[in-house]
């Protein structure tokens, strides 16, 4: 369990926020923690490592290019200057062969919130149409994880989504956008840290988790959900390179 105790953190203008800081610190402890349990249980060149909230087209193409694909192909495939930055910082297995290293993603998240009807109500203010703009968003999100994830590991999938708001009540789900995700993601509040065995060609990605619910996310809730993805990412690579 987090060990913080308060969910609630104060933003520089005195807003409590539970979003982009509270998953930044629910996955920084998560990490904290496998580093405490996994020392002495991975081989002497693993380690697990937090890494920046970024994933650029360059990563994509070098990650593309150390697992064999032609370097010709990775350009014309991300010849694009861009880059997508997550909610919190990403984790990694990091496997050093000499100079070099290996590293391998165990959770990549992002949290988006959507929807302000409830406090409109509860001001007196009439009812919006519901926004696209969060799950518009996680689309394109979605697919950079996607291929990054799969340059690294043709398996392991850890990109993990969380949506809440007023705009994903239970009820009306299949109004938003993210109910056009299903698709992509197969069932919501399931954990999926892989990728389906079908749609495995660039820019087709399916698998991930993608979480939703109205009210907001405890630390608890997000702290439990990062550290079971990267447990089972690290068993996932442990069996895949032999290790007992």
């Amino acid at each position: 369990m987090n060990k913080n105790g308060n969910n609630n953190i104060v933003s520089s203008n005195g807003e409590y926020r539970k979003d982009d800081e509270l998953l930044t610190r629910a996955v920084s402890d998560a990490c904290t923690d496998l580093q405490t349990k996994y020392i002495c249980k991975l081989p002497s060149n693993w380690t697990i490592e937090l890494g920046p909230a970024r994933i650029t087209y360059k990563d994509i193409i070098e990650r593309g290019v150390e697992n064999g694909y032609p370097r010709e192909f990775m350009e014309a495939q991300y010849g694009v200057k861009s880059s997508i930055i997550t909610d919190a910082n990403i984790i990694y297995l990091v496997i050093y062969n000499g100079d070099k290293c290996e590293k391998k993603p165990l959770f990549i998240g992002e949290m988006k919130k959507q929807g302000t009807n409830d406090k409109r109500i509860a001001d007196g203010k009439k009812k919006q149409a519901k926004g696209n703009a969060a799950g518009d968003r996680a689309c394109k999100n979605f697919q950079i994880a996607g291929d990054y994830c799969f340059c690294c590991d043709r398996e392991f999938f850890p990109y993990t989504i969380f949506f809440h708001g007023c705009d994903y009540d239970r009820k009306t789900i299949d109004n938003t956008t993210i109910g056009k995700l299903k698709p992509f993601f197969g069932d919501f509040n399931k954990p999926n840290p892989y990728f389906n065995k079908d749609g495995i060609a660039f820019g087709k990605r399916f698998g991930g988790s993608c979480f939703y619910q109205k009210d907001p996310y405890s630390s608890d809730q997000l702290y439990d959900i990062c550290y079971k993805c990267c447990e089972e990412g690290i068993n996932h690579y442990l069996k895949k390179y032999n290790v007992v």
